[in-house]
């Protein structure tokens, strides 16, 4: 069971509470994004140990992994003993061991620490989501979210400019970044209290449902296939250009920086369209994603390919918040700890995943081709949950017609909650 809640909340959550939980993914760019420009740097260092060299990659993506496998136990760990301290514990083991490969050398601690540096993230970000159903009513928590998704963006166009820079004076350098761990996990003590966790009467009746698995892991397995079908051109930029003939990684750096600007523009969108427009919103996602990678593997110009880039950006920033606030507005406050830690869970495991399947594509296929399939899987996708919503599934004509305690599936009828089924409208 979940760890008893205050009586009621003698303040009320705002701005600074709603960056700093944001601010939270940012952090996982900053440990992933910088060290990209710099992997021959890093196999270069350990050249000596073939082994070690090959798997300079892994190491770089280890916390992705991590934050999959730690996700659902850190869920379970924030019911038991509060959200808040499994955000500041998880801050403060992530400044203490994210910095560390810049002091000390040798491959096996850069391992250990990458390793503890997922473990500390899939804290923070668990407890970041939850507290931000915890804090916010849905009018509000739309917003937050979609924030949590648009700054990473931001983040990634700032941290791969200045990770080449720094790689270019040490490689060792670029995991200082990490150190404003720190300053989150002070932010962390001073903005954050159980005094904002807001209890409603809804809440206190559904405090008593039981987990709503079909629904939970319904969006979960959305996610997962949206991470498959939309994020592939992110992991095949470099080598699509290369296929075009584009010489040189500028064009590549180019169409990343698209991609990141697109998704912070597609967040924002998430965050301003009407909360009842969850769906739509979807179906927009998907669509634009098919389009995009449609637009650039047909395109002559660079130009024209870059434009499709910040196209395909936009459905990846749109997606993720979308099926985020749907999970938070739909499961009881009881479970909500358990619900995002699995989201989580399924969300990075297939990110860990994706550029893997992505290149074994690419490699059998060729990139364009790969991208043309993920274009059409997109593209269906989209007709999927139009259709869906046409006949009844979540949507204006759909909600609310079973008992609310029924736990749905993505495609269901029967929300779990009044709040979930004015949202997936």
């Amino acid at each position: 069971m979940a760890a008893s809640s205050p009586a009621g909340a003698t303040c009320r959550a705002g701005t600074a509470q709603g960056v700093l939980l944001a601010c939270a993914t940012v952090l996982v760019v900053i440990t992933i994004s910088p060290l990209f420009p710099i992997l021959p740097r890093i196999a270069a260092a350990y050249a000596a140990n073939p082994a070690y060299a090959s798997l300079a990659t892994s190491a770089v993506v280890l916390p992705s992994l991590l934050i999959g496998l730690f996700s659902v136990p850190a869920g379970l760990l924030g019911e038991r003993v509060g959200r808040r301290p499994v955000l500041i514990g998880g801050a403060v083991l992530f400044s203490a061991a994210a910095p560390l490969p810049a002091l000390l050398h040798g491959f096996g601690v850069l391992l250990a620490c990458r390793a503890l540096t997922g473990v500390a993230l899939a804290a923070m970000l668990t407890a970041a989501a939850g507290l931000t159903g915890d804090y916010f009513p849905p009018a509000e928590r739309q917003r937050w979210l979609a924030l949590q998704s648009g700054l990473p963006s931001v983040a990634a166009i700032l941290c791969g400019a200045i990770g080449g820079f720094l790689g270019d004076i040490d490689w060792r350098l670029v995991f200082t970044l990490n150190a404003v761990g720190i300053a989150f996990a002070v932010a962390a003590v001073l903005l954050t209290s159980d005094r904002f966790q807001r209890i409603d009467p809804q809440e206190a009746v559904e405090a008593t449902a039981p987990f709503p698995w079909r629904f939970v892991l319904g969006i979960g397995g959305l996610l997962a296939w949206a991470s498959a079908v939309v994020f592939p051109i992110a992991y095949e930029m470099g080598f699509l250009f290369a296929e075009r003939g584009v010489a040189g990684s500028s064009a590549a750096g180019l169409g990343s920086a698209a991609l990141a600007a697109g998704a912070m523009l597609g967040a924002m969108l998430a965050g301003f369209l009407p909360a009842g427009a969850g769906r739509a919103k979807l179906v927009l996602g998907f669509a634009t994603s098919g389009v995009g990678l449609l637009l650039f593997v047909s395109s002559q110009s660079t130009g024209v390919a870059l434009a499709a880039c910040g196209l395909s950006g936009l459905s990846q920033g749109m997606i993720i918040p979308v099926l985020a606030t749907w999970l938070l507005n739909g499961t009881p406050l009881a479970w909500r700890g358990w619900a995002v830690g699995l989201l989580q869970a399924m969300l990075y495991v297939a990110q860990f995943a994706s550029p893997l399947l992505a290149r074994a594509l690419s490699q059998t296929l060729g990139a364009a081709a790969g991208m043309r399939l993920y274009a059409i899987a997109g593209l269906l996708t989209a007709a999927v949950l139009l259709l869906t919503g046409r006949r009844g599934g979540v949507g204006r004509g759909g909600a609310g017609r079973q008992p609310a305690k029924t736990p749905p599936s993505i495609t269901s009828s029967a929300p779990v909650t009044k709040r979930a089924a004015s949202e997936q409208r």
